[in-house]
Parts: structure tokens; C-alpha cells; sequence
């Protein structure tokens, strides 16, 4: 129903009484591009304890300032605030938020505003820096960024931040830091600890903030009049700090709270008279210490060597630099998991995936240079992150689809390692092209461009030279410098031919190939495409004779050759259907479909789209083809509207795709626009309101049940609790504050609503609960 003060959430216009979400077509497409939340810290199971003041001021200071900034000393929360802050701020005004966390940046002041794009989601524009780009895109929305962790970048972190300021009016930011930016109009808000009481009386512990968050994370734990003085004691001589009390409070029941109280009072009286640092940053710091000192030699040796990991890292990984003829590897297991029982290390919820916190690791990374072991665990990680990338650098044309998901897992540590890797230039070499590989599917061209001629200034092996020169050549084509990409491959073949290099000669044609059809040079790629088929057959080498076929197919469809389109195609197929294909499967299988397509085969074509979505991954390339050739067979059948969910479904994601094909972009267009009339504006605004919230795995399953009629089955009663909201009006992301669930789970939720009532739309979904539950109240049955 509609509210009077509604306004749009990307803009802040208005909005007329027809009930619409979005202003413009305009704001509904940014709010695809700015789709994210809060939270890309693995999940803690913990609840958040008190500062009901702090996140009043914060709420209260966004009214009026543009720019907020939580600072204080290592351990009081920054974070933890500014995410329930933020919580509560997005679930009154639905404003998307986007998430930077700096700590990863690891002092390197270069990728300050690369961090900003990726987290915004948006690539390079050809003629536009990335901060030209998220100038232009901040302007046309409503965006709150989180930006977590500066102290360490503050500098750059505060000019670009200043700048887009001054320059995005809509754009309000919240930054956590030790150090304020010191950009004019930031509000400041610092943090000291908690709350501790001045008595034991009842009344004053309920009250303590402090005392709660002791109660809360000691395991099996009850407050008692016996106990209290020595929570108390613990909570003061920490001076309130969350994270020291934390730390303290996960020693129980290892430890009695008299035993903690003892300990750290002695630790104390020990370092008193010779540490001159400020109390407040000593109790933490002894905290930390007195944690530390409580581990075995062999817990010690893992917390340090796991502090040169920036970001979430899994089991194998901290084996890979733990792990050492000191320290077995069937030992880090239980380490991992004893870390995580006393804090000092945080786990992803049902994830596998650990974390340091940013204090902690700092800890650590100063006790590993005490051990005199920070050469060697950096020396562990980059020589187990170039062995990932083995089959990428040996193999022409082709690698597994898996290897590149690791890649985009492995990220953080990937740019540290590399800084690290300078004594061995040819590992360093295999670092950089895997970097070069993730800058590539986010859009940042031309840093990869960069990146690239560093790498190839200090690389002699011509095998290393030839992948970096392809890479060279695909980002100048992407980049639309055709001239540049050809000299790059021509160096390519010249080297592959100078040292009679079979992969690099396959790799050169292959990619020259790639060049010539971008040029529309098609009597060129030809002959390149048949020297890197002769290659590939004379290495025996099945997947890159496969990966040959299915760009010569495709070159085939667009000269409009049909028959052998198909006959192509058919012979790679294979390849691409094992349980463990090469990356380009799902074009493979987009080929076969778009050839069926061509042929009016309309079932043909849906066969294998539909295949294609279950082989490829979500931050595959590929997923975007796809789905438009689904959108193009349902409009082919006269689907309006499942065609319309996936072609919007497709576009959502484009802005992290490189590459869209012009002939298949004429064609998807096309049915897009047909496909759009039939349904209407109201139709339309209705299919796109319900698509905002999804992520990209929704997207798929969307994709794959978009044509699903009603099951007839009965709605749950948590189904029927999200119907009355959506009776009431309520976004996604203000039902899933409600509920207490994501807006992808709302958006999901919905999806088996359609399904059962057999309704295309959420104005469909709001008649139905008018007709049989509108006698009750919405809001009350939803609470």
C-alpha cells in the first residue's frame, strides 16, 4: 500500500502514488550494480553486548554528517559497531551498503581505490579512471559504504574518500580507524571500553556492559555474588576493553575466574614498570600477551606463522604455512581449532574459512619476527600459491575452472605474497598473472595492463613471457586496442617460435585468433585457429584441442556457417561435460544452444542452457551468456515474463563480465525490448523489484525454476508471515530486518511463494493475501 512519504532508496526522489520502488529505470539498474551488505568478515555466532549510546550517536550523527568515523585503540569494537549500526540504519531506509575492508590492502597504498571498485562492483570504463567510475556511478544512487580498517592507508584512504565526497552529494560513508581521516565534515566518534561498575551490587552489574560481555562469552559460566568481585576486577584492570575481556572470558573453564583474576593481575605488577605506553593500549596488548603465553610452544608457532594471512583462509591454506619439519601438517587441525576456542582466532559460520582479527594478527606478525620465521612462512605461502598455479602457467589455452576459483579465494594473500616473492623472479612471474587473472574479471584493465608490464620488465623465461604477452593481448582487445594486442601476440609467436616452444606457439595463435575476430578479421583468425588446432592435436592434448573447437564454432555461427557451427561443436562438447572440465564450459554449451537458437530449435537450445548452468560457477564469465540465451528461448516461446527475469537476471551481473560479443548482444537486445513491451511497464517494474535483492547463486536458481507453474501445495506459516509484509508494502530488506533473516532468504522465500500460488509478481502475491488473510493485521501476524 503506499505511504505518501515514500522516496525512492538510489536517489531519494519521491515517488508517485503507483507504489513503485525505484524512481527510474535508471535507479533499478544501479541498484543491481550496488547490491551488498554488510558483513564480509566470517559470521561470529556471538550476539552484540551494549553501546546503546554509541549506536544512537551513530544513527543520530548520520542525520547530519556524511561522514562518520568510529576510532579508538585496537580491540573496542570499531567493527562490531559500525556493523550493527549499520544494520539498524539500512533496515529503516533499505540504503544499499557497500563494504571496503582496508586490512587486506596490507599497506599498499596503490590498491586503496582498486578495493573500492571491486567491493562496488564496478569495473573500468574505457576512457575512465576507477575513480572517474565510481564517481559516475555513486552519483546516479544512494549508497553508505563501510569503509573498515584505514590506520594503516589513511592517507589515500582519506583523499579518495574526501574526493568522492565532494563529488557524489547522494554518497554517505562510515569508516572504522585508530586514526581519524581528518577530511572536513567527519563527524568523530571515539570509543574507550566498556562500561565496568564501581560496585558488586546487583544492580550495578546488570548495568555493566562490561560484566554482560564477560558473562555472555564464558562457556558455561553464572554470575554469582561469590564470583562477581573477581569479574569486576578482571573487566577493570582491562579497562573495559571487548576484546581483552573476551580473551580473558574464553579461559574459562579451562581456568576458574579467581585463576583468571590471579594470572592477569601477576602479569600486570610484572611489565608495570617498564612499559611506558598508554594503560588503555597496555591492557590489551598484556591481554593478548597473557593469552599467548597460556598456548603451547606448538599453538604459539601456529598463531605467529598464520599471522602473514590477510582475510579468510582455509584449513589447507594455514597447513600450507604452518606447516613446516618442525610443526607436521596433521597436527594444524586441532591447532586451528584450539585457536578458535580461546578467541584468538575467528571462524566463518558453517564456512570452513578462519579469520585473524587485524589486532591480533599484528600480534602475531611481531612474534614471528621475533622467532626469526617471517622469511620463511612468506616463503611457504607464495611457494604454495605458485603451485596452485602450475597447470595455468604449463598448460597452453586451457585450465581447470576450479584452479581460478581458488584464485579469486586466495586474492589477499595472493598481492602479499607477491611483494614478498622478490628473490625469485620467476615465482614472483606466476604471483602477478594470477593477480593480473582477478583484476581481469573485475574490469580493472588498465592496472592489469600495468601490472603486466612490471612483470614483463623483470621476466626473462620465455615460457612466463609468452602467458604474460596473451594476457597483454586479451586486455587490449578488451581495451579495444587492437594494434597493441596484435604486436603482443606477433612477440608471442616470435618467442614461441625462437625457442620452439609447443605451448607458447598454441597460446600465441589461439589468442591471435581471439584478436583477429575482435578486428573482423575472420579469413586471419582462421588460419591462426587452424595452426593452434594442429598444435593441440600434436600434444595429444585433449582439453585444449577441445578449447580450439569451441571458438572456431563460434566463429563459424557468426559468419552464419550453421552445419559447421554444429559439427564443430559436437566434437568439444565432450570435454566440457567431464565431471571436471576446463574453464569455458559454459561457453561451450552457450555455443550448442545459440547454434539451436539459429535453428529455431527452441527445446534444443534450452537443453543446453540449462546443462551449462549447472557446470559453470557463479563468478565464472560465462553465467551472463547463459542466461540470456535463456531469456531468448523463453521469448522465443512467447515467455514474456520468465524472459524478462533472466535477461535482467544477466545484465545484474554484467558489470563484473569482460567481453559481451556484439553480434549476441544485438540479439539478446532485441528480444529484451520485445520481451519488455509485451509486459508493460508495471510488469516490468514488478519483475525487477523482485530480482534486487538476489545474489548471483539466486540468480542461477532463478534461472533454472523461472518457468515453474504452481505446485498447489500450502503456504508455511513463515511464507505466509513474509506475504502479510508484503501486503503491508515492505521491501526485502525491511522483511528480512523483521524476520531476522537475509534479503536473499526473503528473496528466496518469495520465489516458493510464486511457486504455490502460481503468481508471476509480488502485486500478484499482495491480491492473494487480500482475498485470504487480509481480515488479519499484517503486522502483527508477522512479528
Amino acid at each position: 500500500m503506499y505511504q505518501a512519504d515514500r522516496r525512492c532508496p538510489m536517489c531519494g526522489a519521491a515517488l508517485a502514488a503507483s507504489g513503485r520502488r525505484y524512481c527510474s529505470n535508471a535507479c533499478r539498474q544501479l541498484a543491481y550494480r550496488t547490491r551488498r551488505s554488510p558483513g564480509g568478515e566470517p559470521v561470529r555466532p556471538d550476539g552484540f553486548v551494549g553501546r546503546h549510546n554509541e549506536l544512537s550517536q551513530v544513527q543520530q550523527a548520520f542525520e547530519v554528517y556524511r561522514l562518520v568515523t568510529l576510532t579508538g585503540p585496537g580491540g573496542v569494537g570499531k567493527t562490531r559497531l559500525g556493523r550493527e549500526a549499520l544494520r539498524h540504519i539500512t533496515g529503516s531506509r533499505a540504503a544499499p551498503v557497500v563494504e571496503v575492508d582496508l586490512a587486506v590492502v596490507a599497506g599498499d597504498d596503490r590498491l586503496v581505490a582498486q578495493s573500492f571498485a571491486a567491493a562496488l562492483g564496478l569495473p573500468e570504463r574505457h576512457g575512465m579512471t576507477l575513480v572517474e567510475s565510481m564517481i559516475d556511478a555513486l552519483n546516479k544512487s544512494r549508497v553508505l559504504l563501510f569503509v573498515d580498517n584505514c590506520e594503516h592507508v589513511v592517507e589515500p584512504c582519506a583523499v579518495l574518500v574526501d574526493t568522492l565526497l565532494r563529488r557524489c552529494p547522494r554518497l554517505r560513508v562510515l569508516t572504522t580507524s585508530r586514526e581519524v581521516l581528518d577530511v572536513t565534515g567527519e563527524f568523530v566518534l571515539r570509543l574507550g571500553g566498556l562500561p565496568v561498575p564501581e560496585s558488586v551490587a546487583p544492580g550495578a552489574l546488570k548495568g555493566s556492559d562490561a560484566v554482560r560481555l564477560f558473562v555472555d562469552r564464558a562457556e558455561g559460566f553464572e554470575l554469582t555474588q561469590e564470583n562477581a568481585p573477581h569479574v569486576v576486577a578482571v573487566c577493570t584492570a582491562l579497562d573495559g576493553n571487548p576484546l581483552a575481556i573476551e580473551l580473558a572470558a574464553r579461559q574459562i573453564p579451562a581456568l576458574a575466574v579467581e585463576a583468571v583474576h590471579e594470572r592477569l593481575v601477576d602479569r600486570f605488577d610484572l611489565i608495570a614498570g617498564r612499559d611506558t605506553a598508554p594503560r588503555r593500549q597496555r591492557s590489551l596488548s598484556d591481554a593478548i600477551s597473557w593469552s599467548y603465553e597460556l598456548l603451547s610452544p606448538a599453538e604459539r608457532t601456529a598463531l605467529a606463522r598464520l599471522s602473514v594471512l590477510t582475510g579468510q583462509f582455509d584449513l589447507e591454506t594455514a597447513t600450507a604455512v604452518c606447516a613446516d619439519e618442525t610443526l607436521p601438517a596433521d597436527e594444524v587441525l586441532g591447532l586451528v581449532r584450539r585457536l578458535q576456542s580461546t578467541s584468538l582466532l575467528v571462524s566463518g559460520a558453517d564456512t570452513g574459512t578462519y579469520r585473524l582479527l587485524e589486532t591480533i594478527r599484528r600480534y602475531g606478525k611481531e612474534r614471528l619476527r621475533e622467532k626469526g620465521e617471517t622469511d620463511a612462512t612468506w616463503d611457504r605461502l607464495a611457494t604454495w600459491l605458485a603451485g596452485l598455479l602450475e597447470l595455468c602457467v604449463e598448460q597452453p589455452v586451457w585450465f581447470p575452472m576450479e584452479t581460478h576459483r581458488r584464485l579469486v579465494a586466495q586474492a589477499d594473500n595472493l598481492y602479499a605474497a607477491a611483494r614478498h616473492a622478490t628473490g625469485d623472479v620467476d615465482r614472483q612471474t606466476v604471483l602477478s598473472i594470477a593477480i593480473v587473472r582477478i583484476w581481469m574479471f573485475q574490469g580493472q584493465f588498465a592496472e592489469s595492463q600495468e601490472y603486466l608490464r612490471a612483470a614483463l620488465a623483470r621476466t626473462a623465461s620465455p615460457r612466463l613471457r609468452c602467458v604474460l604477452l596473451g594476457y597483454a593481448g586479451c586486455l587490449s582487445t578488451l581495451q579495444g586496442d587492437l594494434a597493441a594486442a596484435t604486436s603482443a601476440m606477433e612477440e608471442c609467436l616470435a618467442i614461441g617460435q625462437a625457442a620452439d616452444d609447443v605451448p607458447s606457439l598454441l597460446d600465441g595463435h589461439y589468442t591471435m585468433a581471439f584478436v583477429q575476430v575482435a578486428n573482423q578479421r575472420l579469413d586471419v583468425a582462421t588460419r591462426h585457429y587452424a595452426e593452434a588446432l594442429a598444435l593441440a592435436r600434436g600434444l595429444d592434448d585433449a582439453e585444449a584441442v577441445a578449447m580450439v573447437l569451441d571458438r572456431m564454432a563460434w566463429k563459424a555461427l557468426v559468419e552464419g556457417n550453421l552445419d559447421e557451427a554444429e559439427r564443430l561443436v559436437r566434437q568439444a562438447l565432450p570435454v566440457f561435460l567431464q565431471p571436471s572440465p576446463p574453464h569455458g564450459a559454459g561457453f561451450a554449451l552457450h555455443n550448442a544452444g545459440s547454434i539451436a537458437l539459429a535453428r529455431g530449435d527452441a527445446d534444443e537450445a534450452e537443453k543446453h542452457f540449462r546443462t551449462a548452468l549447472t557446470v559453470v560457477t557463479p563468478d565464472s564469465i560465462e553465467v551472463s551468456f547463459v542466461l540470456d540465451g535463456l531469456g531468448m528461448v523463453a521469448a522465443r516461446r512467447d515467455e514474456p515474463k520468465p524472459a524478462m527475469r533472466f535477461f535482467l537476471a544477466a545484465a545484474s551481473m554484467r558489470g563484473l563480465r569482460f567481453f559481451n560479443e556484439p553480434t549476441w548482444r544485438r540479439q539478446v537486445a532485441t528480444s529484451f525490448s520485445d520481451a519488455r513491451r509485451t509486459v508493460g511497464q508495471s510488469g516490468a517494474d514488478d519483475i525487477t523489484e523482485e530480482m534486487v535483492d538476489l545474489v548471483c547463486e539466486d540468480m542461477i536458481t532463478l534461472a533454472l525454476h523461472a518457468a515453474d507453474t504452481g505446485t498447489g501445495e500450502p503456504l508455511d506459516d513463515d511464507e505466509r508471515a513474509i506475504v502479510t509484509l508484503t501486503l503491508a508494502g515492505l521491501t526485502n530488506r525491511q522483511i528480512a530486518l523483521r524476520r531476522g533473516i537475509s534479503p536473499s532468504t526473503v528473496s528466496a522465500r518469495l520465489r516458493s511463494i510464486r511457486g504455490k500460488l502460481a503468481v508471476d509478481s509480488r502485486a500478484e502475491i499482495a491480491a492473494w493475501a487480500q482475498e485470504n488473510i487480509a481480515s488479519q493485521s499484517p503486522l502483527s501476524q508477522a512479528m
